[in-house]
């Protein structure tokens, strides 16, 4: 299994407009995707960072994922609330 943390830094304000967007847009666009595994978004409680952890069977689909019109609708809308995002790639140990 492939998972991808996005760790994020919002713009001033914007938590309650970014965690709307996951959760009305950005979450339900990706759960259809094929081999999709997962998705959160979690909150620090020793900061105001956020990381959203995704996870799906291949990089390939999700790849496939981030290659889609779907995607390329729904991503803008989170990123723009976005200071900062930073990408960790990880896969799981058998």
């Amino acid at each position: 299994m492939f998972v991808l943390h996005v760790e994020i830094k919002l713009k001033p304000g914007k938590d309650e407009v970014m965690k709307g967007i996951y959760r009305e847009t950005f979450r339900p666009a990706i759960v259809k995707q094929q081999g999709f595994r997962s998705v959160e978004l979690l909150r620090s409680t020793e900061s105001d960072a956020y990381l959203l952890s995704i996870a799906f069977e291949t990089d390939e689909l999700r790849i496939q994922w981030v290659n889609s019109n779907l995607h390329q609708e729904v991503w803008p809308r989170m990123e723009e609330h976005f200071v900062t995002a930073s990408l960790r790639r990880f896969i799981t140990v058998d």
